[in-house]
């Protein structure tokens, strides 16, 4: 996904940061997760665990993204 593209409805997608402030472990574990829903740079995703949540584009990343990184 390039910096300027944001994942659509029905992307497959994994949580994303480099900040040591999050719980990465915790994002990690649920990925990946479906987008069900996008509005203003906000998307609505049901991960893999079955919770949902919302989540800026920015922590997003499409799943065939992360293959060779």
């Amino acid at each position: 996904m390039k910096s300027n593209d944001a994942p659509k409805t029905g992307d497959l997608v994994d949580f994303y940061t480099n900040s040591w402030v999050m719980d990465r472990d915790e994002y990690r574990s649920r990925n990946p997760g479906l987008v069900l829903a996008s509005k203003l740079g906000r998307h609505e995703i049901l991960w893999s665990n079955g919770t949902r949540s919302i989540e800026h584009k920015a922590y997003l990343r499409t799943v065939d993204k992360r293959i060779g990184d």
